[in-house]
């Protein structure tokens, strides 16, 4: 899932998009899940 999302980004956002999306993959629960995809957005 995480190589469909990247072949859309720019290489300027790269690194940071990865980050981010790390973040919301590694969670341990839904809810610290659903956190980080809200602080995703909101970039």
């Amino acid at each position: 899932m995480i190589r469909n999302n990247i072949k859309n980004v720019s290489y300027k956002y790269y690194k940071e998009f990865c980050l981010d999306l790390k973040t919301i993959y590694g969670a341990i629960n839904l809810e610290e899940a659903q956190e980080n995809l809200e602080l995703f957005g909101q970039k």
